[in-house]
């Protein structure tokens, strides 16, 4: 029981494997698949994706995009993505300060938008490095 996952950014695959589910983050919050589902395309936020492959959760940050489920194939089309375990957790921190103060410097709108942007993706990608941090691929009993 296994489902077909394609992780694609415009720099080519990042991921492409089989496993027993996905938790996707959707902009009504995380959502999960499992064999089975029904056919769905679902916008994504900037979050965590996890892909659930035998005993343990790969876990990966991801940039705004897509997913499309259809039958047992999964293909979630993002502006970015990257491995947890591949980002480095001192400078995430230094980037979410950066990001911070970037923010609070803020005059425009438009400088506003893109700082609280950067600031997410910051806070996220810290949070994934943290998550594999913690639980090195944890196993799932």
């Amino acid at each position: 029981m296994t489902l077909n996952i394609r992780i694609v950014t415009s720099k080519g695959i990042v991921w492409d494997g089989t496993a027993q589910s996905v938790v996707l983050p959707c902009s009504d919050g995380e959502m999960g698949i499992l064999q089975g589902h029904l056919p769905l395309t679902t916008s994504l936020n900037i979050g965590i994706l996890r892909v659930r492959v035998d005993w343990r959760w790969l876990i990966f940050f991801v940039e705004e995009g897509f997913a499309q489920v259809e039958g047992d194939e999964i293909a979630v089309l993002v502006n970015d993505a990257e491995w947890s375990d591949r980002i480095d957790i001192q400078l995430a921190q230094t980037e979410l300060e950066t990001a911070a103060v970037s923010l609070k410097q803020s005059r425009t709108r438009g400088e506003k938008f893109l700082a609280a942007k950067a600031l997410k993706v910051a806070q996220t990608r810290l949070k994934a490095a943290q998550e594999f941090s913690t639980s090195r691929q944890r196993l799932i009993f």
